[in-house]
């Protein structure tokens, strides 16, 4: 384990990015997390681009991530409505996400306490 000024409970989006931003500013850092990373959850697949340049600079990959330009909605009467998406998005789960923030970080030197938070009051 690294030495730690910081701790971070909790893995998910947020912690990650924080865990990493830190880590690779020189801060030593370890992330508490209940399960050990990743895992499923059920979320939208739906990442904005105008986070893209973030996260490559980050040295988290999505080149592979599919590109959505176009929404669309349907009832399940058969209505439906769509618009095109001037800035767009990438489609990735969030397993893939959570995988990929996670070797950002532990390459950025982040380290990580599995099945290690039981509650936080």
């Amino acid at each position: 384990m690294n030495s730690s000024e910081i701790i971070i409970i909790g893995g998910g989006l947020a912690g990650l990015t924080a865990a990493r931003q830190l880590a690779a500013m020189g801060r030593g850092v370890t992330v508490f997390e209940k399960q050990k990373l990743p895992h499923h959850k059920v979320c939208g697949e739906y990442l904005s681009k105008e986070v893209v340049p973030y996260l490559k600079q980050s040295g988290v990959y999505l080149e592979d991530a599919p590109h959505i330009d176009r929404l669309v909605l349907s009832s399940s009467g058969g209505k439906s409505l769509s618009c095109n998406l001037p800035l767009g998005g990438i489609g990735i789960s969030r397993y893939a996400l959570d995988f990929r923030l996670f070797q950002a970080a532990e390459k950025a030197g982040v380290a990580f306490v599995w099945q290690s938070v039981e509650g936080v009051q």
